[in-house]
């Protein structure tokens, strides 16, 4: 099963094609439609299913890569503002943190910025990061499993050193010119 995202009217149920839903793979697809099609704040869907068919659709001013879903799971999981911003719903916690892991995990080495809570000192973070940074690593490996603890791990730019983001802490993350923010 893969992961697609879909953007509909606030409030509105989801339009079948058929038994199938027509969505996107990218998050930066979900704003495009939402700003350039619809104009005003959307929902934005985590759709959970199996790809039937993949076509090329025109929104507006881009071509996007659009998907039809045979459905397994599919729910509310934020909001595409007409300004571009994607806000997360903090009430359910286990997919928010799902998603933001993959969220950093495809930025792909990509500097992005991300706003956090403290685990130990509960003072705000602004840290300037990346992913997939091999230089410097020893191989000896961490004491603990950073997954386990509902942690990822980053290369801070300023500090020039690996350091740990909570994923319970994030508030915003700026990536690619886009921002997504936790509610």
């Amino acid at each position: 099963m893969v992961r697609f995202y879909r953007v509909q009217e606030k409030g509105s149920r989801l339009r079948y094609h058929g038994s199938h839903l027509l969505c996107v793979k990218n998050l930066d697809d979900t704003r495009v439609i939402a700003v350039e099609w619809y104009g005003e704040d959307c929902d934005l869907w985590e759709i959970v299913g199996e790809p039937v068919s993949e076509h090329l659709d025109r929104f507006m001013t881009k071509t996007l890569k659009v998907y039809f879903v045979k459905v397994r799971r599919a729910e509310v999981v934020g909001t595409v503002t007409w300004k571009g911003e994607i806000l997360l719903h903090d009430q359910r916690v286990k997919p928010r943190k799902r998603w933001l892991r993959s969220l950093i995990g495809s930025t792909s080495g990509t500097i992005f910025s991300v706003t956090f809570t403290k685990r130990t000192t509960g003072e705000d973070r602004k840290m300037v990061c990346r992913t997939g940074v091999k230089k410097g690593v020893k191989g000896v490996g961490m004491s603990y499993d950073p997954e386990e603890k509902d942690l990822v791990v980053v290369f801070d730019m300023q500090k020039k050193g690996f350091r740990t983001i909570p994923l319970e802490g994030i508030k915003e993350i700026k990536v690619r010119g886009l921002r997504y923010i936790t509610q």
